[in-house]
């Protein structure tokens, strides 16, 4: 299939036959071949998009040749090629554009009725007694499907086609979250409240048939990311990106420092607020958790587990850490990011980190969340207890209890997180 990537998008190309140059309707007249963008950084929506391309543009060159009265054989007929792909049902094909321009949905009904997205949808969560958390998160999703495939919360829930549920799809491949490549486990991770949902409604009788069936992302591969080693930690924070007057540091200097010592998920960390940042005694914490002061949920967490207080350091303290918390007015910790569609406020330190890193001279599969390896690693090498190192990254062990929740005082925490030293 004639597709070229540039700059990370695939291209649609074909050479156009001298002969029938000058016949070409615009804006393709007089050139030597036909080249526009299908619209997308990922291979196999790419060669199925040129496929449909390349059919148009053969159809256009046939016509080209029958007016200019060259004589078209049977094997070079359109209508034999059309044969040879799609049998007796050809499809109507319109003359391509110079970028590729998505199919028309079909046209959704609305109602009045209980049969709407909307209901089908609340039902749907009302029988899954989620957390809070993650009913939060899949209402994001639920307004991002809404917004892609071009339906309201008044759509009938039997307007919903399976081509409104792969244009979803196609778009969390092209675009990600707020232009982040998502893996293939992520993609199907934002499919499935809404494949979820359609099957609810099948089962329920809503719907005589499943549109969301067999729609997923594959390729998933567990991710192996290995922890940065000691000579991986120096070269991180002496390149570029830290070399400024720690007056200017922001989110791309202090987060990266958190994660390194607490071991905090990027999520967990950008969605701090000011008052997160608390104090007990002489010990400073952050408090990690979805709530604000208010009680009312406002950040995400990977799980009830994720919960925890995460004493702040000597070492973070040194650098200069609560002195950059003095300086926030805002409600947000680091107010220069935003939060995606789907709520979270990582994604553009996320974005950035993937294309710095290949000024941190770090060889192998290291990435943002390797930190918490690092951390992990750290700990065990002071003789940290399991528990307590689990206490303190947010996972989940059987059996404990008591003071926050997990077991352990913020002195224990805090005496753990000073034993490890890392050298910057």
């Amino acid at each position: 299939m004639p597709i070229q990537l540039r700059n990370k998008t695939y291209y649609y190309r074909k050479r156009v036959p001298k002969t029938i140059a000058q016949l070409l309707p615009e804006p393709h007249r007089g050139k030597a071949e036909i080249t526009f963008s299908l619209g997308t950084t990922d291979k196999s929506v790419a060669l199925g998009r040129a496929s449909q391309s390349d059919i148009v543009v053969v159809k256009m060159f046939e016509e080209a040749r029958i007016k200019a009265g060259v004589k078209v054989t049977k094997d070079e007929s359109f209508q034999a090629m059309l044969a040879v792909r799609f049998g007796a049902s050809q499809p109507t094909y319109t003359q391509p554009t110079p970028e590729y321009v998505a199919p028309e949905l079909p046209k959704a009904k609305e109602t009045t009725g209980t049969d709407t997205l909307e209901n089908i949808f609340k039902k749907y969560k009302q029988s899954k007694g989620k957390p809070v958390d993650t009913l939060r998160r899949w209402d994001k999703t639920f307004d991002w499907f809404l917004e892609v495939a071009k339906l309201s919360r008044k759509t009938h829930i039997r307007s919903v086609t399976t081509a409104h549920v792969r244009t979803f799809k196609d778009h969390i491949i092209e675009h990600g979250s707020d232009g982040v490549k998502l893996s293939p486990n992520t993609v199907n991770g934002y499919l499935t409240p809404i494949k979820a949902m359609l099957s609810y409604a099948f089962e329920e009788k809503y719907i005589d048939n499943n549109p969301g069936a067999g729609i997923n992302q594959k390729g998933y591969v567990k991710n192996s990311y290995k922890p940065y080693n000691m000579d991986d930690v120096k070269n991180i924070f002496k390149s570029r990106t830290w070399q400024v007057d720690k007056a200017s540091w922001g989110p791309r200097q202090w987060i990266p420092y958190i994660a390194l010592y607490t071991g905090a998920r990027l999520e967990e960390i950008a969605g701090l607020l000011v008052t997160d940042v608390k104090r007990e005694g002489d010990i400073h914490y952050l408090n990690i958790t979805t709530l604000d002061d208010d009680d009312k949920p406002v950040k995400f967490i990977k799980n009830e587990a994720s919960k925890r207080p995460v004493p702040i350091g000597k070492a973070l303290i040194d650098i200069g850490f609560l002195d950059y918390v003095k300086t926030i007015t805002d409600t947000w910790l680091f107010p220069t990011l935003t939060s995606g569609k789907d709520g979270k406020r990582g994604k553009q330190i996320s974005s950035w980190y993937s294309n710095e890193k290949k000024h941190f001279n770090v060889v192998g599969k290291k990435v943002f969340h390797s930190y918490r390896h690092t951390m992990k690693d750290a700990l065990r090498e002071t003789g940290c207890d399991k528990e307590l190192n689990d206490a303190l990254l947010g996972h989940s062990t059987p059996g404990q209890g008591a003071e926050y929740g997990l077991g352990f005082s913020l002195k224990k925490r805090k005496e753990a997180i000073d034993n490890v030293v890392f050298p910057v």
